[in-house]
């Protein structure tokens, strides 16, 4: 796979996970992994836990595999 491929996967898969964080952001209202399973938190019920939740989405726009990093570059 060509890095210009590589690049344009890592941003198609960025988009859902960024339009997700906008709409946590917008109703208040997230879901994010607890223990085994997830669950929801509520800005109004857990705020430390909604903006965990929102700092952890945000971080996974982030990071780019290392086995990827060369061919992006």
């Amino acid at each position: 796979m060509q890095a210009s491929s590589l690049r344009a996967l890592f941003r198609l898969l960025g988009v859902p996970v960024a339009a997700y964080v906008v709409f946590g952001l917008a109703t208040g209202s997230i879901y994010a992994r607890s223990g085994v399973w997830g669950r929801t938190f509520r800005r109004d019920e857990d705020a430390l836990g909604y903006w965990s939740a929102i700092a952890g989405w945000l971080q996974a726009l982030g990071p780019v595999p290392a086995e990827y990093r060369a061919l992006l570059r």
